[in-house]
């Protein structure tokens, strides 16, 4: 029972400022969503899919590196140890290079096995993840490890917004480029009429484009236009699929807007705090100070995107049914 609780103790502290990462349960909802979503889209999903993985395992990088050499140190030690107890044999009977060789191979094997059954058990999961968490826990105890902390989770943030920024106008474009008569649900909807438009074209433009715009009609009208505002976002997603509770909804989110609101400051501020992002947000924070975000808040940002991700595989799906 200590054990256990000396690990729990250790997996609190490095919890409450690294990231451990997502389990393959995390993005199940999201996978279950893209059945029947159409071809035109289904490799955006795909690409999203990915990149919210990618950004997840490279703000968790600190802990997948202790975490592997923890499991390489018992590896060795207990490879040292097998060594050891096999000098007595070995000294008895010289072996070649190639029995030497083999002799080496099955003890690597014998080694894998044992660690493979000592972690499957709970004392062996509790012992390596309490000596991945050493260094961490040192490391952000003596300051040598907090900007580096501070500093993953702030780019975890802009990336986990970029994803889905990339994937909703993505999807856009490629909604419109296969049914250009979309556009004007765009261009006649209150909201998107504000944010998008036709741009006006040159001779030479139009030249470029051989004077055919025939699939890329999404790429002229949302090609050259920012999505990172989520307000414009928003404004082009409900006009190409009304009547989409699900998508309402997530794109409504208070917790997606303080991303887009939070990506925008570490972009533009290096997270210094200023009036207009508290007026955006309401929080209750002081102008000058840096934002500061959590492991636990950026796992629940990650979940968030894949949400509203899913959201919109299951808008996508609607539109090609109808």
């Amino acid at each position: 029972m200590e054990a256990k609780e000396e690990t729990l103790a250790a997996k609190n502290e490095v919890e409450s400022h690294f990231v451990l990462g997502l389990t393959e349960a995390d993005y199940r909802p999201f996978e279950a969503a893209l059945g029947g979503v159409p071809q035109s889209v289904a490799r955006h999903f795909s690409f999203f899919r990915d990149a919210v993985e990618a950004v997840v395992e490279t703000t968790s990088t600190p802990f997948t590196i202790s975490f592997d050499a923890a499991q390489r140190a018992a590896e060795k030690h207990h490879l040292l140890l097998d060594a050891i107890h096999s000098l007595k044999d070995e000294r008895a009977t010289p072996l070649t290079p190639g029995e030497a060789e083999k002799a080496a191979a099955a003890r690597l094997d014998r080694v894998r096995s044992l660690l493979r059954e000592k972690y499957s058990a709970d004392e062996g999961r509790y012992e390596i993840f309490r000596e991945a968490a050493r260094p961490l826990i040192f490391g952000h105890r003596s300051g040598t490890l907090v900007k580096l902390a501070r500093e993953l989770l702030a780019q975890g943030a802009v990336g986990l917004w970029g994803c889905f920024e990339s994937l909703a106008k993505d999807v856009a474009r490629s909604v419109v480029n296969e049914s250009p008569s979309l556009a004007r649900a765009v261009l006649d909807d209150p909201v998107a009429s504000k944010h998008f438009e036709f741009p006006r074209m040159s001779y030479d433009d139009l030249a470029k484009s051989s004077f055919d715009f025939s699939g890329k009609v999404g790429d002229v009208l949302f090609g050259s236009r920012d999505f990172s505002d989520l307000r414009r976002l928003k404004a082009a997603l409900h006009a190409l699929f009304p009547d989409r509770p699900e998508l309402r909804e997530a794109l409504g989110r208070p917790e997606l807007w303080r991303l887009c609101q939070d990506r925008h400051l570490i972009v533009h501020r290096r997270g210094l705090i200023d009036e207009q992002y508290l007026i955006n947000t309401g929080q209750e924070l002081a102008v000058g100070d840096l934002l500061v975000l959590t492991p636990r808040e950026f796992l629940d940002r990650a979940r968030l995107v894949l949400a509203a991700g899913a959201a919109l595989a299951q808008a996508s799906t609607g539109r090609a049914a109808s």
